[in-house]
């Protein structure tokens, strides 16, 4: 069967790249793909296609920009994924998993199903950008990251160090976020047709607002939970949302939020007794 078989691609000074306007659906069809090159692996306008159950890729340049490109015809499992100095992109027509991703530069998982680590998986890169049709699930090593499902599904990120959202949405799911460290919000957004739709972050150190321009709203959704040990935002910079229900916490600190709209307030409690509700409409 296919899935018991193995190709080994090596380019140890150069690239391994692919022929232009192939009769073929697929460059490479097996089990098992190891693929390893110097300068990188296929390009943006001609990636490596393939048919495979489970690829390790990796690119070794330090001096100068090594990507790594790969359109699947179906579902893949990311066993290895490494570059020393690149890019990493990889498109599926079916569900994404990984074990052991290390990008060293930006890392964007495109797939028409859903994209999962296992349990002891982790996704590291500098930048990380996610398409999905459904589920989000994965555990994180990131600096930012941006995420779109564009049907129907939850977003679940565990970071295991301080992690940026700057583009997070789910038109119809929820949105979970833990991190080690602090979590730094520009915008999420998560809604349902149900109009029950949560975000919960919960950040060892501090719960942050990303934004620039105050007036952006941070996170929009129906119900919202946050959580951290150091503090909810600042009182010169308080985080922006539009929700229905609100419970926050903290144990230092202080928290400072400003809502527009009617708010119903869950549960407040900040252990240093700082707590700032900015109420810019209506009632709370």
């Amino acid at each position: 069967t296919a899935d018991s078989k193995k190709i080994v691609l090596t380019a140890n000074q150069g690239n391994i790249s692919v022929v232009e306007n192939t009769l073929y659906n697929s460059h490479i069809e097996t089990g098992t793909l190891v693929a390893s090159a110097k300068k990188g692996i296929g390009s943006f306008l001609n990636p490596l296609k393939t048919k495979i159950t489970q690829l390790f890729a990796s690119t070794t340049d330090t001096a100068s920009l090594a990507n790594i490109y790969i359109n699947e015809k179906d579902s893949i499992h990311l066993a290895g994924l490494n570059t020393k100095n690149g890019d990493a992109y990889v498109n599926a027509n079916a569900e994404i998993t990984a074990s052991s991703v290390d990008v060293n530069g930006d890392l964007q998982l495109k797939s028409k199903d859903s994209v999962t680590t296992r349990a002891d998986g982790l996704l590291k890169a500098d930048n990380l950008y996610i398409t999905a049709d459904k589920l989000v699930d994965i555990n994180t090593q990131v600096t930012r990251v941006n995420i779109d499902i564009l049907s129907s599904g939850n977003i679940n990120i565990k970071e295991s160090d301080d992690i940026e959202l700057s583009h997070i949405n789910t038109a119809n799911g929820h949105v979970n976020v833990t991190a080690q460290g602090t979590v730094l919000v520009d915008k999420v957004q998560a809604q349902n047709s149900n109009s029950d739709a949560q975000v919960n972050i919960t950040a060892q150190d501090r719960i942050e607002n990303l934004a620039q321009d105050g007036n952006v709203v941070n996170i929009k959704t129906n119900n919202l939970n946050l959580s951290a040990n150091n503090g909810i935002a600042v009182v010169t910079h308080p985080l922006y949302v539009e929700v229905d229900a609100l419970s926050a916490s903290t144990e230092k600190n202080g928290i400072y939020i400003k809502q527009k709209g009617d708010l119903l307030l869950d549960k407040i409690h900040s252990k240093d007794g700082l707590v700032d509700n900015v109420v810019t409409k209506e009632t709370v």
